[in-house]
């Protein structure tokens, strides 16, 4: 790599770590832009939403529709029915790096989607579902494609689920890809992996998808302990052991059919008001692939909850999971954080609201925990509106409080989290953030 490299490949100021980053961001909302303005459902153009309709669905049959399922486990009185987004298609997250002697480099990018906070986030290189990938849309090309379909060096490689509240088996394939540096064009910058981290710190400004692949990336440098193989099929076997004997069942129904949901003129929402309703938005953008379309989303009540209890045991980083049980996941069960309520929702069960009454700064009940972390993300915004997380870090030793929970190695847990099925999306966002304490 030529001297002239170092210029771009500059590491943000440490006078004011943050400033250029988000400087970056502002500017690029002149280039970037995602505004959604919400309309009733009957006027979201090209999508079959009429009352009648047993699914949401987009004219062209591609993209995604919106479903009813109702699940439950065996032998409860009743189930619980829910609105959710059929993707029967696998999208590409990709994260290009390159290397210089000031150290490892991410591309990145500031994306505007509709729903996300703040508009416009740090987004990774390639971001694209596979009806994007194709141009179903008729729009401009997604750029840097080509760099994840014949890469020269892989450093991560792998499929992980979506929200499985909101998704039905939705998944996306995960990469890291080592290339060659360039140039990039505007919209786009390299920025140092460890400042990316350090931005980890700031609310709604790295994307969701980002956060994912940061966790499960090769950058826990600071994690000295090495893969441990017997805690590696611990960890399995305890997962395998939950999910042979889970008694749960989902099914798809019409969306006429969900019991205890209503459908108004600008939303398809529970009666009770809990969860999550479905809304109809128009998008007016600048520099995505297209201009202007309407769409579908997701809007959560309220702010969502999600608790990570850590310890350091003989010098090993160990984190409280649990076997999360959640509808629209493949197998139904993966590792989840320790605590994790939806927005909009409460608790799951007893334990996880004494859990949250326990564990989270709110309660006062803390007294006995270090807060590493505490701060508000926002999730992906092309399929959710507006919707907010709370992610805790929480710095203590309790004991495990059911045999759904488990102390687990955090870089043995990384290392088979690589191979898919096994953390939830939150469980990654919260490790994205444990990252976050451990690096700096």
């Amino acid at each position: 790599m030529n001297s002239q490299a170092h210029y771009h490949f500059a590491r943000v100021s440490r006078a004011d770590p943050f400033f250029e980053l988000r400087s970056w961001r502002l500017v690029s909302r002149k280039w970037f832009s995602a505004t959604a303005t919400r309309i009733p459902l009957s006027e979201v153009r090209q999508w079959e939403t009429s009352e009648s309709s047993p699914a949401y669905r987009h004219s062209s049959g591609k993209y995604f529709s919106v479903v009813g399922v109702t699940h439950g486990f065996q032998g409860e009185e009743r189930s619980t029915a829910s609105a959710m987004i059929d993707q029967p298609e696998v999208g590409l997250l990709g994260l290009a790096v390159a290397r210089s002697n000031l150290g490892l480099f991410a591309l990145v990018q500031a994306k505007a989607e509709p729903g996300t906070i703040h508009g416009c986030q740090i987004s990774p290189t390639v971001q694209a579902t596979r009806s994007n990938q194709l141009r179903t849309h008729g729009g401009k090309p997604v750029l840097f494609l080509e760099l994840f379909r014949a890469p020269r060096v892989v450093l991560l490689d792998t499929v992980q689920s979506e929200h499985g509240c909101v998704f039905w088996q939705k998944r996306n394939h995960s990469m890291i890809v080592e290339v060659p540096y360039f140039e990039p064009p505007v919209g786009f910058r390299w920025v140092e992996i460890n400042d990316l981290i350090r931005h980890l710190s700031v609310s709604n400004l790295i994307h969701s998808d980002l956060r994912t692949i940061l966790a499960l990336g090769p950058f826990w440098q600071n994690l000295k302990t090495p893969y441990l193989v017997a805690e590696a099929d611990r960890i399995q076997k305890w997962l395998e052991h939950h999910r042979s004997r889970l008694a749960f069942s989902a099914t798809r129904v019409p969306l006429s059919d969900l019991m205890g949901w209503c459908r108004q003129q600008d939303k398809l929402h529970r009666i009770d008001g809990s969860g999550h309703e479905v809304i109809g938005v128009r998008v007016n953008a600048v520099g995505r692939e297209v201009d202007f379309w309407d769409q579908l989303m997701v809007k959560p009540k309220a702010v969502g909850l999600v608790v990570l209890a850590v310890r350091e045991r003989e010098g090993a980083l160990q984190a409280l999971f649990r076997t999360c049980v959640e509808p629209g996941i493949l197998d139904f069960v993966e590792i989840g954080p320790t605590v994790q309520v939806s927005g909009g929702d409460q608790p799951s069960d007893k334990v996880q609201n004494q859990l949250v009454r326990a564990l989270a700064p709110d309660t006062g009940k803390t007294r006995n925990a270090q807060i590493l972390y505490d701060n508000y993300h926002s999730d992906e915004g092309g399929r959710f509106f507006q919707s907010s997380v709370r992610y805790v870090l929480v710095n203590c030793d309790i004991s495990p409080p059911s045999d759904e929970y488990r102390w687990c190695d955090v870089k043995t847990l990384i290392s088979i989290a690589q191979l898919g099925n096994i953390l939830n999306i939150q469980a990654r966002d919260a490790l994205a953030f444990l990252l976050f304490i451990y690096q700096i």
